[in-house]
């Protein structure tokens, strides 16, 4: 009795373990949610009831396969993924339970026999590596989708369920001195925790990265916007010049006649700065995330007084998502506006260069500093740094991280400079 208990409770917990497999494996899930809920909790009802009733390990095994497989019905795929997904998974449940049952000396058990395995300890320890094994897999989702994934988390996922596994064995060793009932109790708790606590931070994952994207794409459409002000300006200021040109030119001329060069010569010029040019275009890639974020990130600069040496060569159609782009090169002009705004008018120059080759987008730039900076954790660090700055310095790296990209502080002399390089291909055409 005690046994069966332990299995059902075992069983139950592996519920979470299957959710991680099938969203590690599968991208969406196309069954309406209650459905979902219902097949979720008929995969632990589908075994206990054949382990209750029947309790013949191939027969076990067998249900386990059609449980698993229903499963795998929610969600979007081929149907030889999904027999596959199915097939490892209750391998990888044979290969445990063996290990596991090897391991404790639970060996010569037969596949056709009724009641031939029934080892408390065995339950639990095979939910929990099941549990580990579902959390690996997740993990790798996660990092192949380009997201970091931190070694806390690596760590985490399998020292915590080693750590429950441990407790529970000694709680199961020492049955004779606690009652049956604290032990199952005591077991249901720690199973509770394990779950909980790698669901809280799923949702806090998820949470804090819709937090991360809404803001980036706020600053985009901010960008988007910005440039679109600008094209429309200068091309409110040409209509406008065109319209003026007859009188333009005739003062020119009279000036001309006078022999008053020199007003000719600065009436043509305000023409051309004022009237066509309030707002300087630094990049016309082609590219609109990468063309937004610089102008008016650098026009933004120039209206501090910044003088801007900019050298923008990149292909149009290269294939970065522009989100990243805009993060990368957004947060990195930030810190260098910054930190030029605070020096004396002679030294505010901000070079900013972009280049691309082979496959590899370029990012550099360069600008003087007060002199005053410390490196923490890899990143340049100045005495009127903030937390905000520090945040943004970690966006660029982690973004950077999904393109295979590195990136380099170099500062020596009163001179700051960051290099990025990050792989992007072009589209094919």
């Amino acid at each position: 009795m005690f046994g069966d208990i332990i299995y059902v409770i075992s069983y139950i917990f592996t519920i979470y373990s299957m959710y991680n497999f099938m969203t590690a494996f599968f991208d969406e899930y196309i069954t309406p949610k209650p459905v979902l809920v219902l097949s979720y909790i008929l995969y632990p009802v589908i075994l206990c009831t054949t382990y209750l009733t029947i309790d013949i390990p191939l027969v076990n095994l067998t249900a386990g396969l059609v449980a698993i497989f229903i499963l795998t019905m929610n969600y979007k795929s081929s149907m030889k993924k999904r027999i596959v997904l199915d097939i490892f998974i209750t391998m990888l449940f044979v290969l445990i339970d063996s290990i596991i049952a090897v391991s404790f000396g639970y060996t010569g058990v037969s596949p056709v026999e009724q009641g031939s395995y029934s080892y408390p300890v065995g339950y639990v320890a095979i939910a929990l590596v099941v549990f580990i094994a579902s959390l690996i897999s997740k993990k790798f989702k996660k990092k192949n989708s380009q997201e970091n994934v931190s070694a806390v988390e690596w760590i985490a996922s399998i020292t915590i369920p080693i750590s429950s596994m441990y407790i529970i064995i000694i709680f199961l060793q020492y049955i004779s001195t606690i009652s049956k009932a604290k032990t199952v109790a005591g077991i249901v708790v720690i199973l509770f925790i394990n779950t909980l606590v790698f669901a809280l931070y799923d949702r806090l994952s998820e949470s804090n990265k819709a937090k991360l994207d809404s803001a980036i794409f706020e600053q985009e459409k901010k960008f988007y916007y910005e440039q679109c002000q600008y094209m429309q300006q200068n091309e409110e200021n040409i209509r406008s010049f065109r319209h003026d040109m007859k009188n333009h030119l005739f003062t020119v001329a009279e000036n001309i006649r006078t022999g008053e060069y020199e007003q000719a010569e600065s009436y043509i010029k305000s023409m051309v700065n004022d009237k066509l040019y309030n707002e300087k275009i630094y990049s016309s890639t082609g590219n609109i995330a990468i063309d937004s974020v610089l102008n008016y990130k650098l026009n933004e600069a120039a209206g501090k007084n910044i003088c801007i040496n900019a050298d923008i060569k990149v292909p149009s159609d290269i294939v970065v998502d522009p989100t990243d782009i805009t993060s990368i090169v957004g947060n990195l002009l930030d810190n260098s506006i910054n930190a030029v705004s605070e020096l004396s008018a002679e030294n505010r120059e901000i070079i900013i260069k972009l280049s691309y080759d082979r496959g590899r987008l370029f990012i550099a730039i360069q600008n003087k500093f007060d002199g005053a900076v410390k490196i923490s954790d890899g990143r340049p660090i100045t005495k009127k740094d903030t937390a905000e700055h520090g945040y943004g310095l970690k966006n660029v790296e982690r973004t950077l991280e999904k393109y295979n990209g590195q990136i380099e502080y170099q500062h020596s002399d009163g001179i700051f400079k960051v290099s990025a390089m990050m792989y992007a291909s072009e589209k094919s055409t």
